[in-house]
C-alpha cells in the first residue's frame, strides 16, 4: 500500500527568514512530504522536478499527516496522471512539495 509521509526540512532548503519569523513565532516544523510505495520507489516535489528523496529513507519518514494506506496501483496512476499536467515551477510558500502530494491524494480519490 503507498503512504504519504514527512520529513523535516533539511536546514539549507528552509529560506533564511521563515527559519527566523518560524523561531520567533514557535511554528511547527517546516516539513517535506512524499509519496511512498510498497517496493521502497518514492516521488516527490522538489525545486522545478518530480523526483525520489536522494539521501533520505524510509526511515527518515513518519506518516501521520495521511494516516490511511491507499492502493499501490491506483496511486501510481494518480502520479502519473498528475505528473502529466504538473507545474514544474517550484515555489517554497505557494507551489511545493505539499500541494504536489495533495493533487496526487485529489487525483487518487477521482480514480
Amino acid at each position: 500500500m503507498a503512504r504519504i509521509g514527512e520529513r523535516p526540512l533539511d536546514l539549507d532548503q528552509i529560506p533564511f527568514f521563515l527559519f527566523f519569523i518560524k523561531s520567533i513565532n514557535g511554528w511547527g516544523p517546516v516539513y517535506h512530504s512524499q509519496i511512498w510505495f510498497d517496493n521502497g520507489d518514492n516521488v516527490g516535489f522538489f525545486p522545478n522536478r518530480l523526483r525520489e528523496d536522494a539521501g533520505h529513507t524510509i526511515a527518515n519518514y513518519t506518516f501521520t499527516r495521511y494516516p490511511r494506506y491507499y492502493n499501490d496501483d491506483c496511486m501510481r496512476l494518480a502520479v502519473e496522471n498528475v505528473r502529466s499536467r504538473w507545474n514544474m515551477h517550484y515555489n517554497f510558500l505557494l507551489h511545493n512539495c505539499h500541494d504536489f502530494t495533495n493533487a496526487a491524494e485529489n487525483e487518487y480519490n477521482r480514480l
